[in-house]
């Protein structure tokens, strides 16, 4: 029995010496963690640096597609102009601006939401380290239905017969990913949104592969009646310059 008993003390010594030695590892790898943030913040002379990108990292590799579009590659290399010690302070915001752009370009082009949520982070970082900066001009754009809602009835509507159409399906494709992305647009913009939606309806009024199928009117005026109803006076606003509104050109 006092054989048995030691063999049994011996393990649970064991299992303890293997889970402090865990912990141990665990608290070091996290304190490194810690030095290795500070270190590369102190480097750049940027608050929360180390964190804006991992998070650009960790997009690119969860979603390949996102990793791969050009412009989300020109936001990271306007991102990484931060570690360039030559390269001025203005240089670098100037760069921080630029790479905001990128990301709602790529945005729009793969649709993914935590494009949404690094536009927050981005806006985030320029305000933390530009803090005299009025960054009311760096609210997200949303292009995604986790942040908005889904296309309107009548959008939806214009947007499945684009796609029974037999237009060819480059033109399906863009038509259909832009008519989207311009839904998903909140009505604080929308100014931009009618304006948008009034640009698609010109391109497809006078696009010939539209015109040859003999659904170009058709089509065209269904988005034009969608925004005189849902958006009133923007539309007025919109098109009150005749010389300046492509419908009528």
């Amino acid at each position: 029995m006092h054989f048995f008993g030691l063999v049994k003390n011996n393990k649970i010594f064991l299992i303890i010496a293997i889970l402090s030695l865990i912990i141990l590892a665990i608290t070091i790898s996290i304190v490194n963690l810690g030095n290795n943030k500070l270190a590369i913040n102190r480097q750049t002379g940027f608050t929360g640096y180390y964190d804006l990108k991992t998070k650009i990292n960790k997009i690119a590799n969860d979603n390949p597609t996102v990793g791969q579009n050009r412009n989300y590659q020109k936001m990271v290399t306007s991102i990484a102009l931060i570690e360039e010690t030559k390269a001025s302070k203005e240089d670098k915001h100037k760069a921080l601006y630029e790479a905001f752009n990128y990301i709602i370009v790529a945005y729009a082009e793969t649709n993914d939401h935590n494009l949404y949520l690094l536009q927050k982070d981005l806006a985030s970082f320029i305000n933390l380290n530009f803090p005299k900066d009025n960054t009311d001009n760096l609210k997200p754009s949303c292009f995604d239905p986790i942040c908005a809602n889904p296309p309107s009835t009548e959008i939806t509507n214009v947007i499945n017969k684009i796609q029974s159409s037999n237009l060819p399906s480059y033109i399906k494709k863009s038509d259909i990913k832009m008519l989207k992305n311009f839904s998903y647009l909140t009505n604080d913009n929308s100014g931009s949104k009618t304006g948008d939606f009034l640009i698609v309806a010109s391109m497809i009024k006078n696009n010939s592969e539209y015109i040859k199928l003999g659904i170009n009117i058709k089509i065209s005026d269904e988005i034009i009646n969608y925004v005189k109803n849902a958006y009133p006076k923007e539309y007025d606003n919109f098109t009150q310059n005749k010389s300046q509104n492509p419908i009528n050109q």
